[in-house]
């Protein structure tokens, strides 16, 4: 888990990954389509990151979707 920070995580996972990773991630925060946190505790494009964005309240709820959509990938059941 990466604490982050001052800026957006789009910055870090370009420090950090590299570009080609950070480009297949793409933008984050933000509302998506569906007015929810863009690329936040759901698949991110890289196989393997995830992330969890957010304050405590969010971390609370969303943590254990995020936990249950990581183990579905490991044990490849998605």
């Amino acid at each position: 888990m990466l604490a982050t920070g001052y800026h957006n995580q789009e910055v870090d996972i370009r420090e950090y990954f590299g570009d080609e990773i950070a480009d297949k991630v793409g933008m984050v925060w933000g509302w998506d389509e569906g007015g929810e946190i863009r690329r936040a505790w759901r698949p991110t494009g890289q196989e393997g990151l995830w992330i969890q964005l957010g304050g405590v309240p969010q971390s609370r709820t969303y943590s254990k979707l995020l936990a249950l959509q990581i183990v579905a990938e490991l044990r490849q059941l998605k």
